[in-house]
């Protein structure tokens, strides 16, 4: 009896410990494996913001570069003498905002 009561609290406290051992280590291993998905979420977070800001900044970029150039051959149409519909034409603008870019 002595011995079966002995191995009995023996299983039972190896049981125990076991169910304890395993919730310590499934949560030490979840804080583990939320530090590494937050770092690694981060991460990527940051690589697709700044490739979609150069992207969007090129863009823009272009579209000024388009703007400026336009500004160029408006403001030369102008002095090399062309008129008004001449300009509206070439350009494709509206007369307020050929005025606008020559300030006129």
């Amino acid at each position: 009896q002595y011995n079966t009561d002995i191995k009995y609290a023996k299983d039972e406290g190896k049981a125990e410990g076991l169910a304890e051992g395993e919730a310590k280590g499934l949560a030490k291993g979840k804080a583990e494996g939320l530090a590494e998905g937050e770092a690694k979420g981060l991460a990527k977070g940051k690589a697709e913001g700044l490739a979609e800001g150069k992207a969007e900044g090129l863009v823009e970029g272009k579209a000024e570069g388009k703007a400026e150039k336009q500004a160029e051959m408006i403001i030369s149409m102008y002095q090399n003498g062309l008129d008004m519909e001449t300009i509206k034409k070439v350009s494709k603008l509206d007369e307020a905002e050929i005025k606008k870019i020559l300030n006129i």
